[in-house]
């Protein structure tokens, strides 16, 4: 089961483009990512999460720094804040998608975000797939 594990999560951190020839429609796209994102996301015992998401970019904007604020509302103590720092990357996923994987630099800790045409951030699970939770959980650019 580990080695399962170890072998999906090395294929996942492979579709991550590091150094890898960015087809100049993406690329234009990708520029547009620097910003702040936010929305409300479900939560199992909570009443919802705030989140906020800011990217970062170096030159190309294929990959950069990211700080996103959790806000779990209404937990059995209150409302709790969670502020997460790393590094974010663009992932290859071969369908003319933007794709973005936050925590690229820790297989274990990946999430993966897909952008909208209307220019949002989707969340996605680590197949690369539409999640089934329902409502809109798009992170809405400011």
């Amino acid at each position: 089961m580990v080695r399962l594990f170890i072998i999906s999560m090395s294929l996942i951190y492979a579709l991550v483009a590091k150094g890898q020839e960015i087809p100049p429609s993406i690329s234009k796209k990708l520029l547009d990512l620097p910003g702040t994102y936010k929305g409300r996301l479900p939560c199992a015992d909570c009443s919802g999460i705030e989140t906020s998401l800011t990217l970062q970019c170096d030159s190309l904007c294929d990959h950069g720094k990211y700080m996103r604020i959790d806000k779990y509302l209404n937990t059995k103590n209150g409302d709790q804040t969670n502020k997460i720092k790393g590094w974010w990357g663009f992932v290859n996923n071969k369908n003319n998608t933007i794709v973005i994987a936050l925590d690229i630099n820790d297989s274990t800790k990946m999430s993966f975000y897909e952008v909208t045409k209307k220019g949002d951030l989707s969340p996605i699970d680590k197949n690369l797939q539409s999640t089934d939770a329902q409502g809109d959980l798009a992170l809405k650019k400011l």
